[in-house]
């Protein structure tokens, strides 16, 4: 097999988590905006209060996009911005108690999408598979 073949099932595998197991008939729908569930973990794991600029470099997201996202979200009241007091040019972002339970709802969801995906292998076969992407991972870019 070759690198290029093995890089195509990985992009395969990632792109069937990102949209959930189709197949799958109790796989529950996620609307939103792409991107959605990233901006929504990192500011439930990394604290309240994020700049949008660190906020996008986090999530790897166009300032341009991340901020017609967090439009949409401001929207569906699941953050708030408020001016950086340190900055007056920049906004910090902050999640609301609606925020918190859409992302709860998201974590659930990539749980049930991760354990339907992986559900073919053994413990010892994820074991094996968690060595070797580790190991992939731990190179030097």
């Amino acid at each position: 097999m070759s690198n290029d073949e093995l890089m195509r099932q990985i992009q395969r595998v990632t792109a069937r988590y990102r949209r959930g197991i189709p197949a799958q008939e109790d796989a529950k729908a996620v609307p939103g905006h792409q991107g959605t569930g990233r901006i929504l973990s990192k500011l439930v794991h990394e604290g309240d209060g994020i700049s949008q600029s660190a906020l996008a470099d986090m999530v790897n997201i166009r300032p341009q996009s991340l901020s017609e996202a967090l439009a949409k979200m401001e929207e569906r009241q699941w953050i708030c911005r408020k001016p950086n007091p340190q900055d007056k040019r920049g906004t910090l972002v902050y999640l609301t108690e609606e925020g918190r339970a859409r992302e709860a709802e998201l974590a659930e969801h990539r749980r049930q999408t991760a354990d339907a995906l992986l559900s073919v292998l053994s413990e010892s076969e994820k074991e094996l598979l968690s060595e070797l992407l580790e190991r992939i991972l731990s190179q030097k870019e």
